[in-house]
């Protein structure tokens, strides 16, 4: 196809496409940029390398517990298959702190029941992911789920959001969002590890809830404005084929978020 043809490739062209870049996010996973992976046997990924300000990598030593990354999954761009099986990978975790933050993963959820995306500590961390109840939820300390009433539609953008002064220590506020659409309700967990060994797709070293799906991009930033979260939600959906996912009033549905060069 000629350069140029798409509105997506033209605003490459000019510079004009906004990314997560320029905030500077604390964790930045991009399965579209091959770059950011090491292999271990053929497709099985032994490291995805954080494009963020915290330049963590996340890795597999072992080869049965490697994920795979699989070519032409999502708008022809790859993803991070975790097969329902112990496949996850691990890094340091950097991924929380105060201020609060806001995450974006961008998933397919297949099957049901509980499913790690994402957990910040062993055993006593807060996680992302999927509930028995099976609507996209968090998780505190491995054993008490809230699951918000959002199930999954096919590969979505979920958007998680914490306010308070400091997970660890006092209560904060988790909200979550399904391709622009809020959940009915918030919930209050408290008392959560920040440090230790945070685990892509499961919980608790590995052991518990393996993510049954595919992870393509996860961008976790100090808590962003709405505005910024809309252009972050507006980039995934562009980039990964999911613009007719959103909402009919977000802002982003119809035009790409293009940087003001005046």
């Amino acid at each position: 196809m000629p350069r140029g043809i798409t509105s997506t490739d033209s605003a490459i062209i000019e510079r004009r496409l906004w990314t997560p870049k320029v905030l500077n996010p604390i964790i930045w996973l991009d399965a579209a940029d091959h770059s950011s992976f090491e292999f271990g046997t053929g497709s099985r990924v032994s490291n995805w390398k954080d494009k963020g300000s915290s330049q963590s990598s996340f890795t597999q030593a072992t080869s049965g517990h490697q994920p795979s990354l699989v070519e032409n999954s999502q708008n022809y761009l790859p993803g991070v298959n975790f097969a329902a099986t112990t496949k996850y990978l691990q890094g340091a975790s950097t991924i929380w702190s105060s201020p609060p933050i806001s995450a974006f993963i961008v998933v397919k959820v297949n099957g049901a029941g509980y499913q790690g995306f994402i957990e910040t500590s062993v055993s006593t961390g807060l996680g992302l992911g999927y509930s028995a109840s099976n609507n996209y939820a968090i998780f505190r300390n491995n054993v008490q789920d809230f699951a918000f009433n959002l199930p999954k539609v096919a590969t979505d953008i979920v958007t998680y959001n914490t306010t308070g002064i400091d997970i660890g220590t006092a209560s904060t506020t988790v909200s979550c969002r399904r391709n622009g659409t809020n959940g009915a309700y918030s919930v209050f967990p408290t008392g959560i590890a920040t440090t230790g060994t945070s685990t892509i797709g499961a919980y608790l070293n590995g052991i518990n809830d393996p993510l049954n799906g595919i992870l393509y991009e996860i961008v976790i930033a100090n808590r962003l404005d709405l505005n910024l979260q809309y252009k972050t939600e507006g980039y995934l959906a562009w980039k990964w084929g999911l613009q007719s996912s959103l909402t009919i009033d977000h802002p982003y549905r119809f035009q790409l978020p293009l940087i003001d060069i005046g």
